[in-house]
């Protein structure tokens, strides 16, 4: 699954898309004008003319140039909006991580976006976004620990103990 938002609504998406990195090209790939593969080319007309209307691309002699760090402007474009929605529901303020480094704190939900998905880490003055891996899945509520990498974090989960353990 390269995205759980329908086709349709990628185009417009205000965030990083599958979309966006097969016209930057980091995924290009051959698409049949056939069936699904038609409505892909049409998503990605329609993607790089929005990309234009916000500026993020540009038409040069025929050319489209796309910003060379669109992906994180666009997925930061994401992160912030979202960001606003979760700091009302836990009421604490947002703090944008810087992409890499050490993240604690108490992983509270998983967000599925446009660009990924992410965990919520809160902490006691604040939460941050990072980005989400599977093994998240059974400590949530706990305290989680890591090493954020780009795009990727290692976790340090932390055992619960159980009464009679050490």
């Amino acid at each position: 699954v390269l995205s759980s938002a329908s086709l349709e609504n990628l185009a417009n998406a205000d965030a990083a898309t599958w979309l966006d990195r097969q016209l930057i090209g980091d995924e290009a790939a051959s698409i049949r004008d056939a069936g699904f593969g038609r409505a892909v080319k049409g998503a990605l007309a329609q993607r790089r003319q929005w990309l234009l209307g916000q500026g993020l691309a540009d038409e040069r002699q025929g050319e489209t140039i796309y910003r060379a760090n669109l992906l994180a402007i666009l997925r930061r474009q994401e992160l912030t909006r979202v960001a606003a929605q979760v700091s009302g529901e836990l009421q604490l303020p947002y703090a944008e991580f810087g992409g890499a480094g050490r993240v604690e704190g108490k992983y509270v939900k998983r967000l599925d976006l446009v660009s990924g998905r992410f965990a919520v880490i809160a902490r006691a003055r604040d939460f941050t976004l990072v980005p989400w891996r599977s093994v998240l899945d059974r400590s949530l509520g706990k305290a989680v620990s890591g090493i954020v990498r780009g795009n990727t974090v290692d976790w340090r989960l932390q055992r619960q103990r159980t009464p009679g353990s050490p």
